[in-house]
């Protein structure tokens, strides 16, 4: 480790985690922390380590942590899911470490470095990302927050979706009420499907499969689909290439901003031809078919699968999964210590993160207790 890197927080993180592995170097920084490239002595392979400074300094924060952990561990099974290996609360009760297993880099560094995807490289690590949204949604669980920083790579342009902090349940419902203390935070604008933009009642798992056809779409061309600077802004570039309906499917006031934007544009679809052009003819119609603007309307994970874009990987058989419920209910926010005490209950006792015994699996294996 550079001495650069080091202040009285590495050092905390140093003195809690050095038995068992050894820092190598910072390979990414968020609101929720850092995350460091490890070695991990004991099994010699080597790991990233998610450090989540004060995980339950707010109610918000905390549920974000409970979430990512207990998700990953409810969808582990999927061999494009990033596996959470370990969970270790550091001595402080502040923050925690997560620990997954090790990718070369993600989409969005990959694709910054000026890498360009060839049209094969494109449509497979397409699949493999509609092959996780469709184990994911099948789960009755949305992500909320798909875009090329959430999804790893590996040597042989093998995926791993990762970073779970805002997706949640659908609760059998089918939908998520918009309104949510963290709605405003739900997936990044340029990648964000218009029912969200447009502060729609209701979502539903169809906002990842949006987010999917920004990315296919800006893995052809090297460049965003729709590169907002304002909620405003990515509105614009939606609706001058793509038509709007009716403020109606998206659950919107007719008196609001809804009504005032639909039927903006002619009909047509000439900007998005246009910007999507270089793509393959079945890749145009795959992204066409995600980009509907009509939640109701856009392509689900499972009948994507069966288009020709995707003909030479999928073989017919998908892993699927019943629905997924925490055992704090996603419906609300709960106080942070709630969230708090369930995480170190199911880490002490090797508990399942889930309700009613639903998927009930011990994980002690994966979900570690104190550091010693």
């Amino acid at each position: 480790m550079n001495a650069s890197d080091k202040s009285e927080n590495i050092r905390d993180y140093e003195l809690d985690l050095k038995c068992r592995y050894e820092l190598i170097k910072k390979i990414g920084k968020g609101s929720y922390g850092i995350v460091w490239k490890a070695f991990h002595r004991t099994r010699a392979r080597l790991v990233a380590i998610k450090i989540i400074e004060k995980a339950f300094s707010a109610d918000s924060d905390a549920q974000m942590a409970f979430r990512e952990i207990g998700y990953l561990t409810a969808l582990r099974r999927h061999r494009n899911i990033v596996k959470l290996l370990a969970v270790h609360p550091a001595w402080n009760d502040k923050d925690l470490y997560l620990v997954f297993e090790h990718m070369d880099l993600d989409l969005r560094a990959y694709m910054d470095r000026g890498h360009l995807l060839t049209d094969p490289q494109v449509s497979f690590i397409s699949y493999q990302i509609l092959s996780a949204l469709r184990y994911i949604h099948s789960a009755n669980i949305v992500h909320r927050d798909l875009k090329p920083a959430n999804i790893l790579l590996g040597a042989r342009c093998e995926v791993r979706i990762a970073d779970f902090g805002l997706a949640r349940s659908l609760e059998d419902r089918g939908t998520v009420e918009n309104g949510s203390p963290l709605t405003k935070y739900v997936a990044t604008r340029w990648y964000r499907a218009p029912e969200l933009l447009l502060n729609g009642k209701k979502y539903t798992t169809s906002v990842d499969i949006w987010s999917l056809g920004c990315i296919i779409a800006e893995m052809h061309n090297g460049v965003p689909l729709f590169p907002g600077t304002t909620t405003i802004h990515q509105l614009e570039l939606i609706l001058t290439a793509i038509p709007m309906t009716s403020y109606e499917e998206f659950g919107l006031d007719p008196d609001g901003i809804g009504s005032r934007l639909a039927g903006w544009n002619s009909g047509k679809f000439p900007e998005l031809d246009r910007k999507i052009e270089e793509l393959p003819k079945d890749g145009q119609k795959i992204v066409k078919l995600m980009l509907d603007p009509s939640p109701t309307r856009r392509i689900s994970a499972d009948a994507a699968l069966v288009k020709n874009y995707f003909s030479r990987y999928f073989t017919g058989r998908e892993p699927a999964l019943e629905g997924v419920r925490l055992m704090l209910s996603d419906s609300e926010l709960h106080a942070a210590d709630a969230y708090k005490n369930a995480i170190y209950a199911a880490i002490e006792c090797g508990r399942s993160f889930q309700k009613n015994g639903l998927h009930q699996r011990t994980f002690q294996s994966r979900i570690s207790s104190r550091i010693v």
